[in-house]
């Protein structure tokens, strides 16, 4: 569980149990306002049990302005390494249980963020950076709307656009007409 000290601004640590076993979580500094709903991290970094690390955020700004809960996150960079078919390193500090699904609708706002990957599941390794200058999602239950500007080395920069409707309809809109797209596969 996760134990707040009254004297915000100090260090905390705390675990859970995640798919692939415990997750830890640490953050430089916090600042929570009861009064105007809002919480504030500064130097978050996401591991393993044992010591890998899963992401890091420089800056999370928390806002609930009922009814939508608003979250801003700043300096993200993550590890993604794909570790079968279909199963990635970050599905392992994910919760071992599926919430209920959330009436509140949110917002979330990304800048600068970071993504290293590798996949060396069958030869040859692929290993790429891309990075996402600004990235915005919102949504409501089972339905959302993201909007990105991605860039990923080798590749190019381009748009994207991802829907889930409450069909269950995804629409994934892009332009890759600049994109170099063979790069960002094994060779």
């Amino acid at each position: 569980g996760v134990r707040l000290r009254a004297d915000p601004g100090v260090t905390i640590q705390f675990s859970c149990a995640g798919k692939g076993g415990t997750v830890v979580i640490n953050a430089e500094r916090y600042t929570i306002d009861p009064i105007a709903l809002t919480a504030f991290v500064r130097g978050i970094d996401v591991r393993s049990g044992h010591g890998e690390q899963y992401a890091s955020v420089k800056q999370l700004y928390l806002r609930w302005d009922k009814p939508v809960v608003f979250a801003q996150a700043i300096g993200i960079h993550a590890h993604v390494k794909r570790i079968g078919a279909t199963t990635f390193s970050f599905q392992q500090a994910l919760p071992l249980s599926t919430p209920e699904k959330s009436n509140t609708p949110f917002c979330v706002h990304l800048e600068d963020v970071s993504i290293e990957y590798l996949d060396s599941v069958r030869p040859p390794t692929l290993k790429n950076t891309g990075r996402i200058s600004r990235l915005d999602v919102s949504g409501w239950q089972d339905q959302f709307m993201l909007r990105a500007s991605l860039s990923i080395d080798g590749v190019g920069a381009f748009p994207l656009s991802v829907e889930i409707d409450e069909a269950g309809t995804i629409r994934i809109l892009s332009k890759l007409s600049q994109a170099e797209l063979a790069s960002a596969l094994p060779q």
